[in-house]
């Protein structure tokens, strides 16, 4: 991955008078690194972290495990280890800040992530230092991308909705949840994903529920079928929500999905540079209200990025405006209690010329009808 854009990172830093900041999160350090470090995942307890002070050289702090790899993938020159089991990650955080002149100075941390347990480590270190939070500074840094960034963006999101739209036009009456989630996957290797990051794939009134395994249940005529799915494209996420029908829809079904899509398509020709991200959310409820239609959705989207949900989340209360080169995802959906859910969801960039459309290599305007 390409060097962070230090240019954003420091003016964020000057506005919020941060000398330095401190990376905990596998996004943020794998964003300020260039490294992803898997095991800072899997193993809670092998921190990977990012020294970054003002208008100066990062440090990278890893578990001794790991300082091959993150001197191979890393363009940070100075790294460090520590040795598990022997050193813990805050003594060597710790040492960092001293012999980087830190103490003192007005450090943030990336509190979202850290544990209450290396907190108070932390703290019994350093007594004397005071750490502010820059989960939400960190946040706002990834959340214009660069156009190595858009690059995978748009790959995952052409290669993700392809392969839904294969998957799907091969379901046949009889084919159950678990054999349509498991082509799901395989068809998103064969596509080019690294890995699938997330998959809900439900049929009929197993769909009400929002994120279910999926089941042995098969698909019947007559039945609603939707997926909300997703992989990882050199390290950037895809997710899209597609949603279909076996053999003979009814006409409240064709219906309920032409008003979706219509609303879906009015959302995203409002996702223009200085539009308020909460504007979209009241676009849409309104929408839902001035045609009778019951609104509870407590988002309607989110950024994406090198995680899923990203900043901004669009919800009423998003204050952010849209910036060019941020790439959000926008997911209306409709319940009808105890019998069906529709999902539709699609991969927006913003640009100067207005909002562009990365997920689409198929026409979904239409309920498409399968098996």
């Amino acid at each position: 991955m390409s060097p962070v854009n230090r240019d954003r990172l420091f003016r964020l830093m000057d506005e919020q008078g941060f000398d330095a900041v401190i990376a905990v999160s596998p996004e943020n350090v794998h964003y300020l690194s260039g490294a992803r470090i898997e095991t800072q995942i899997s193993i809670r307890d092998r921190l990977a972290l990012v020294v970054w002070p003002l208008q100066e050289e990062p440090t990278f702090l890893v578990c001794n495990l790991e300082e091959a790899q993150a001197r191979d993938e890393s363009w940070i020159s100075d790294v460090r280890s520590y040795f598990e089991f022997k050193t813990s990650p805050m003594e060597l955080l710790a040492d960092t800040l001293r012999e980087r002149g830190l103490l003192g100075k007005r450090t943030g941390l990336e509190m979202k992530y850290l544990s209450a347990h290396d907190f108070v480590a932390l703290g019994r270190l350093l007594p004397s230092v005071q750490f502010t939070d820059c989960s939400s500074l960190l946040e706002h840094t990834r959340m214009v991308k660069s156009p190595d960034e858009i690059a995978h963006l748009r790959r995952g999101a052409v290669a993700t909705d392809r392969t839904i739209r294969k998957t799907f036009e091969n379901i046949s009456v009889g084919k159950t949840e678990k054999q349509i989630a498991t082509e799901l996957q395989i068809n998103l290797l064969e596509a080019g994903a690294d890995i699938q990051v997330f998959s809900v794939l439900t049929i009929g009134d197993h769909g009400c529920l929002t994120h279910p395994a999926a089941s042995d249940r098969p698909a019947r005529p007559g039945e609603i079928i939707r997926t909300d799915f997703g992989g990882s494209f050199g390290g950037f996420g895809s997710d899209l929500a597609r949603t279909c029908v076996v053999s003979k829809p009814s006409q409240r079904q064709l219906d309920i999905y032409r008003w979706l899509w219509e609303f879906h398509e009015r959302v995203i020709v409002e996702m223009k540079p200085g539009v308020k991200v909460s504007h979209l959310y009241n676009f849409l409820k309104k929408m839902y209200e001035d045609n009778g239609r019951p609104f509870t959705r407590p988002h309607i989207g989110h950024g994406l990025g090198l995680v899923v949900h990203e900043h901004p989340m669009i919800t009423p209360y998003a204050e952010q405006l849209l910036e060019p080169n941020m790439v959000l995802c926008v997911e209306p959906n409709h319940l009808v209690p105890g019998v069906e859910k529709y999902h539709v969801e699609d991969t927006i960039l913003i640009t100067d010329r207005g909002p562009e459309i990365l997920s689409r290599s198929a026409d979904w305007s239409r309920l498409l009808i399968v098996g």
